[in-house]
C-alpha cells in the first residue's frame, strides 16, 4: 500500500527545486527572468502526462507483439521462450517505451518555449532551461511515482531519476544550444548568399548538433531505465555507482559552462566571421541586428 502524504510529496519535490536554485545561482552572466523559468518549469510538470500515456500505448504494442512469446502463470510469474527474446524485450521497453518518447517531448518543449525568446541571449541560458524544464518533468513522475508504489520504495527511484534527469538536462541544454547558435548562423549565412553576399555554403549544418542532443539523452535514459529493471545485485551496484557518477558530472559540468558564458551575439559573430573571413565586421554585424530585429517581431507578434 502506499502512504501518500505531504510531507512525502514535499520530499518528492524539494530536491528538483533545490538544483533549479543551484543552476539559477550559477547563471552569473545575466539572471533569467522568473515568470520564464516558473513556465519552463511548468511546462516541464504538464508534459508528463501525455508522455506517460504515449508511453503506455507504445509498451502495450511491444506487450502485444511479444504475445506469443510470453507466458504468465497464475501467480503472475512471466516467463519467455528463451533468453534473447527477454532481452529484445527488455530492451525495447526500456529504450523505446521510455526513453525515446520523454526526450523528444523534453526537446520539442524546449523548442517551443525558448526557440525565438529574446532572454536567450548567452550560451549558459540553454542549459538553466533545459534543466528546469526536465526538473519540473521529473517531480510529476516522482509524485506519481510515490501515489502508485510503497513508500519504501521512494527513495531509491527519488534520488536515482533526479540526478538522472539533472545530467540529461545539462546535455541537452548544451547541445540545443549549440545546434541552436549554429542553425542561427546557418540562417544569416543563407539571407547574406541571398543578397549576393557571399557565395558559398561555408557554416557547417546544425544537424550534428541536433541529433547529439537526441541520441544522447536518448541512450542515458535508456540505460537508465534498462539498469533499473533488472534484478542482479551486481548490477545494482554498476547502476547505483554510475548514477552518482554521472550526478557528480553534472555538477562539474554546470561549473564548467557557468564560468565560461559569454554572449550568444558573440560567438555567433565569431561563427560567421570564420567562415566568411571576406565580409567586413560592419556587414556581420549588420546581419546581426537584422537577426535580432527579426526575432523580436516574431515576439511580439
Amino acid at each position: 500500500m502506499n502512504h501518500f502524504s505531504f510531507e512525502l510529496a514535499l520530499i518528492a519535490v524539494l530536491p528538483a527545486l533545490a538544483l533549479c536554485a543551484y543552476v539559477f545561482f550559477k547563471d552569473r552572466a545575466e539572471k533569467e527572468p522568473f515568470g520564464l523559468l516558473a513556465l519552463l518549469f511548468g511546462v516541464g510538470m504538464s508534459i508528463y502526462k501525455p508522455v506517460f500515456y504515449l508511453e503506455r500505448l507504445i509498451l502495450d504494442a511491444i506487450d502485444k507483439g511479444f504475445e506469443n512469446s510470453i507466458s504468465v502463470s497464475p501467480e503472475g510469474l512471466v516467463t519467455f521462450e528463451s533468453t534473447s527474446t527477454e532481452v529484445l524485450y527488455t530492451v525495447l521497453c526500456a529504450f523505446f517505451g521510455f526513453s525515446f518518447v520523454r526526450i523528444c517531448f523534453i526537446w520539442l518543449a524546449l523548442f517551443l518555449t525558448t526557440h525565438e525568446n529574446k532572454n536567450f541571449n548567452y550560451l549558459f541560458d540553454g542549459v538553466v532551461y533545459s534543466v528546469f524544464l526536465s526538473l519540473g518533468f521529473t517531480v510529476v513522475e516522482n509524485l506519481h511515482f510515490l501515489i502508485q508504489n510503497d513508500v519504501e520504495l521512494l527513495l531509491p527511484k527519488l534520488l536515482t531519476s533526479v540526478a538522472c534527469q539533472l545530467f540529461v538536462g545539462v546535455i541537452i541544454g548544451y547541445y540545443y544550444t549549440m545546434w541552436h547558435m549554429q542553425f542561427n548562423a546557418n540562417k544569416i549565412e543563407n539571407a547574406l548568399k541571398e543578397k549576393g553576399m557571399v557565395e558559398k555554403d561555408n557554416i557547417r549544418s546544425s544537424a550534428k548538433w541536433l541529433i547529439a542532443g537526441i541520441i544522447i539523452p536518448f541512450l542515458t535514459i535508456g540505460v537508465y531505465s534498462l539498469a533499473g529493471s533488472l534484478h542482479s545485485e551486481i548490477v545494482k551496484i554498476v547502476f547505483y555507482t554510475a548514477v552518482f557518477t554521472v550526478f557528480g558530472l553534472s555538477f562539474q559540468a554546470i561549473s564548467q559552462m557557468a564560468s565560461k558564458d559569454g554572449s550568444y551575439g558573440k560567438y555567433l559573430y565569431k561563427i560567421i566571421a570564420k567562415a566568411h573571413p571576406e565580409l567586413s565586421p560592419e556587414i556581420i554585424n549588420g546581419a546581426l541586428s537584422t537577426e535580432s530585429d527579426d526575432s523580436k517581431e516574431d515576439n511580439e507578434q
